[in-house]
Formats: C-alpha cells, structure tokens, sequence
C-alpha cells in the first residue's frame, strides 16, 4: 500500500475513502463499515475541499 509521510513524521494511506458527497440521511456508517471491510483505512470525513485540488 502506497502511504504519504505528513509533516509531523506520521503516515496515512494514500488512496482514501471520501463520504462527503453521500447525502444527509443516507447510510454514512453503513458506507464506511463496507469500505473498512473492503481494505480501505483511510476515510476522508472532510466536508468539501475548496482549495483548487
């Protein structure tokens, strides 16, 4: 698995799962129980990125 080496010396995978664009009301922890199951431990719970990436 491919990681990135933050700052503070830390590593986080870097392929994640991102749950911002699943709707209010909808089935979050359900989504993100199946990526877990699926091998993903990076989950991305940011809200929206606006800075031009």
């Amino acid at each position: 698995m491919n990681k990135f080496k933050l700052n503070d010396g830390h590593e986080i995978p870097a392929i994640g799962f991102g749950v911002f664009m699943i709707e209010p009301n909808e089935p979050t922890e359900d989504a993100v129980t199946k990526a877990l199951n699926a091998g993903y431990r990076h989950i991305d719970t940011a809200c929206c990125k606006s800075d031009g990436v």
